[in-house]
């Protein structure tokens, strides 16, 4: 039996649900789990108990500051790796330094290019994917990774 993986896991933070909508068809052809919350509580319940790999971030929610919340998710994530992207109807210089200081990694402009967003999930689920899987197994002479085993009996 294979080693069974948590699925790839997306956490959506926005009150209108436009997030949600250009995450559906994705989720549908790619088969990766969604999470939605409307509020930075919400937000931090999620990422504590489901760890998300991707943030997808309305930096358009009403009365909210979408960069407090950006740096308040990296905090709960303790340095795990998480690809915090951002969705914007609007960029000017100003607004692109308090992104860049929420550590949030891309800013996407609305409405959201549905291949854009395709890409930068499936660039990280690749990622995710290759960090998951073992650096080598645990028979040495069924193994195709010869030359990790050769440089490990030449270093002892």
């Amino acid at each position: 039996m294979g080693q069974k993986h948590s699925p790839f896991k997306v956490l959506s933070i926005d009150q209108k649900e436009t997030l949600r909508a250009a995450l559906e068809p994705l989720r549908k052809q790619h088969h990766f789990a969604t999470y939605c919350a409307a509020e930075t509580i919400m937000a931090k319940r999620i990422m504590h108990c489901q760890w998300p790999q991707v943030v997808l971030l309305n930096l358009e929610i009403p009365n909210v500051d979408a960069c407090a919340i950006a740096r308040e998710l990296r905090l709960v994530l303790q340095g795990k790796s998480c690809l915090m992207i951002a969705v914007a109807a609007w960029m000017n210089e100003r607004r692109r330094r308090r992104c860049a200081d929420a550590d949030i990694d891309v800013v996407l402009l609305a409405p959201i290019d549905r291949d854009n967003l395709e890409t930068l999930l499936m660039l990280e689920f690749d990622l995710v994917n290759r960090q998951r899987k073992p650096k080598c197994c645990h028979n040495k002479a069924n193994c195709s990774n010869r030359v990790q085993h050769s440089n490990e009996r030449r270093s002892h």
